[in-house]
């Protein structure tokens, strides 16, 4: 997708994807609607399970939370995912490779035999909270060629000191905020291997969130049979904890004005601040732009997706 902001910003690429879908439409009066559907780059790995035997060191992996994502792409993606190499099937995908990691980001123990390679690498982001990833697309010459990338601690500018959105400075509409809490539990009793009597649980607990309230004891269970040390069934914890926790959600229009234009002055992946209706100050992140353009004018309609961070 290439966009432009007039007498301002030329012409750049704001997005690479692939269109998978496509559709026309006639209705009775004779006007024709095309429709085009496509999928970001990170698709080509959400096309690929860990495809290799139980135990071997393809599915078992132990080390910086950087380098376990490449390698997990690596060999189940990349050159290396071979028959050759001990994978079921062969899983090359043509053009794709992977920049080696730095050996950073918090250290991570897991097993993840046949599990699905984006839902993996996605949920070892999560549970970390220091290392994320993208796909560098260039294209050219009749060819593309996709780069996988791991990024520590995260992608994107933390520029909340300087982009700021309030309805007072104009650029901030339509303000929707959330406090909620009914979706948490606390603790997690995380259920690993065996049988009956001898069968492994441990507990995942948030002390801070239990203090919150007398009544925020909030049990639920999470099978987690694949995981074969206590170090990995803890990661499995930390990130059920994570998921069920309480959150403040915070929606708004961005309205665009000199100070604040998005493709010159904020990107995705980066940090802003955001000034509630009743002057709670949010810091966010950036993780999901929509454009959409009139066909006619010309005119755009920018919406955010953000996540608050404190």
């Amino acid at each position: 997708i290439r966009r432009r902001i007039p007498g301002d910003v030329d012409w750049y690429t704001d997005a690479v994807g692939l269109v998978r879908d496509v559709a026309f439409d006639r209705d009775d009066a004779g006007n024709l609607t095309f429709r085009a559907k496509g999928v970001g780059p990170l698709d080509l790995v959400a096309r690929r399970v860990v495809g290799y035997p139980a135990g071997t060191k393809f599915v078992d992996k132990r080390g910086p939370s950087d380098t376990v994502i490449a390698a997990y792409v690596e060999e189940n993606v990349a050159t290396s995912a071979t028959i050759a190499l001990g994978r079921y099937a062969s899983g090359v995908t043509s053009g794709f490779s992977v920049a080696a990691a730095a050996g950073g980001g918090t250290t991570w123990d897991g097993s993840r035999h046949m599990q699905n390679v984006l839902t993996t690498i996605q949920g070892i982001s999560l549970q970390t909270a220091d290392v994320e990833f993208r796909i560098n697309t260039t294209v050219g010459g009749g060819s593309v060629a996709w780069e996988f990338e791991t990024v520590t601690p995260q992608i994107g500018t933390d520029r909340s000191a300087t982009i700021i959105f309030s309805e007072a400075m104009g650029n901030l509409g339509s303000p929707k905020y959330a406090n909620a809490k009914a979706v948490a539990r606390n603790p997690v009793f995380v259920l690993g291997p065996g049988e009956k009597a001898d069968r492994i649980v441990i507990i995942a607990n948030s002390l801070t969130r239990q203090a919150g309230s007398p009544w925020a004891l909030a049990e639920t269970t999470h099978e987690a049979t694949q995981e074969r040390t206590g170090a990995s069934l803890a990661n499995v914890g930390a990130t059920k904890l994570e998921q069920t926790k309480p959150y403040v959600e915070f929606a708004f229009a961005p309205i665009e004005t000199q100070a604040t234009r998005y493709g010159r002055d904020y990107f995705l992946g980066d940090t802003v601040t955001a000034i509630a209706q009743d002057g709670t100050v949010l810091t966010l992140r950036v993780i999901g732009v929509t454009i959409r353009s009139d066909g006619g004018t010309g005119a755009e309609t920018i919406s955010l997706d953000v996540r608050v961070l404190r």
